[in-house]
């Protein structure tokens, strides 16, 4: 039972600090995951800030989607996401 406590404090914890959320967002969820509800990735997409958020949805994958049917659109999507965000600014237009 303590065990069951303290995951509920944390989920707790964790659901308050979802709006420090700002940056980009890359949420792969499997439309057919026995373990993880769907309500949780409604719950982090509704208290994130960030303005930048890609949902996709896994047709062909269940809980561990990284080991199945979707494994390889997981992977370059990710590559191609990460990319696109990662692309080399010009000085002039952001002197960071």
């Amino acid at each position: 039972m303590k065990a069951v406590a303290s995951l509920a404090r944390l989920w707790q914890l964790a659901r308050a600090d979802l709006a420090r959320i700002t940056q980009p967002v890359l949420l792969y969820r499997s439309r057919f995951d026995h373990i993880v509800e769907p309500i949780n990735s409604e719950i982090l997409l509704a208290g994130i800030r960030s303005t930048d958020v890609t949902d996709v949805r896994l047709e062909e994958s269940y809980h561990v989607a990284t080991l199945d049917n979707d494994a390889a659109m997981i992977f370059a999507g990710s590559a191609q996401w990460i990319a696109e965000r990662s692309a080399v600014r010009d000085v002039a237009d952001d002197p960071r």
